[in-house]
């Protein structure tokens, strides 16, 4: 019940119309987020900024504050829904793409969220964002984004090392095959194609490199020179012998529907960008 909870939760973030003078936050800290609005299901892509090294602490609420705290106020009411805690890279500069999660009783609810940030170099520095928003509402598509006559261009997937018990999609179970076990490797060559076979001369590769555990990677249709997704994908995880030990495929063409979050195997929708 976790990933439904933090999908809810994650997309509360953008500028607060309200309250400037407590939620405008310290010089060097930002929050935002897009859209502020978004459709149950829609990606919503997160962006904070803050000095390099810092650890952050986010807060999540169903309402605004402020509430007092020794970094100013915390423009959400407390205790939050929702608190964690990670490392600003050393760019100083973190975005992370999530979704409205599809949940109709979410429909016009809107989340608040800041984050504070304490300097793990001994500096003593501290700082807190702007207040942020985001409201779900039911645009009546089902959560999927290949309602509308849309068509996939590019979808973003994360490598998560599960095997195939993993598996919580949309699609009809003829649709998908997944079979092996990347049995959590911390990294693993992923080669993402529109043939089931590594060796079929007729393949078309969408994406061919080393996926650390827990990473990002896309499957672009601009890779091949099109515009849109073709109607089967099929991502191959290797090793380091470049032996195969994972194979998933599944429907792109919006055939079948793409929802927020569906898992196939070892890999996770986390964004869906539409074909012009």
């Amino acid at each position: 019940m976790l990933k439904p909870i933090l999908a809810a939760c994650a997309v509360a973030f953008m500028v607060c119309p309200v309250q400037a003078d407590d939620c405008d936050g310290d010089a060097g800290y930002t929050l935002t987020a897009t859209p502020n609005v978004a459709g149950l299901g829609d990606p919503v892509e997160i962006c904070l900024t803050a000095p390099a090294q810092d650890t952050i602490f986010l807060f999540i609420s169903d309402g605004p504050g402020p509430t007092p705290s020794p970094v100013g106020p915390l423009c959400i009411d407390l205790p939050a829904v929702l608190l964690f805690s990670f490392g600003m890279p050393g760019a100083g500069s973190f975005c992370f793409p999530t979704f409205m999660h599809c949940t109709p009783s979410l429909d016009g609810f809107t989340f608040y969220g800041q984050f504070v940030s304490v300097a793990t170099d001994g500096s003593g520095r501290r700082g807190r964002s702007n207040q942020a928003t985001v409201t779900g509402v039911d645009g009546g598509n089902g959560c999927n984004f290949c309602t509308r006559n849309n068509k996939a261009a590019l979808l973003r997937m994360r490598y998560t090392g599960e095997d195939c018990s993993a598996s919580d999609h949309s699609q009809e179970p003829g649709s998908v095959t997944c079979e092996g076990d990347p049995a959590f490797a911390p990294s693993v060559r992923l080669v993402v194609q529109d043939k089931p076979d590594l060796t079929d001369g007729h393949r078309e590769i969408y994406f061919d490199g080393t996926v650390q555990l827990g990473g990002l990677f896309d499957i672009d249709a601009a890779a091949i020179g099109r515009t849109q997704l073709k109607g089967e994908t099929w991502i191959l995880a290797l090793d380091a012998n470049d032996t195969l030990i994972h194979r998933v495929g599944f429907h792109t063409s919006c055939s079948q529907p793409l929802h927020g979050y569906d898992q196939y195997g070892a890999f996770e929708l986390v964004a869906f960008v539409v074909a012009d």
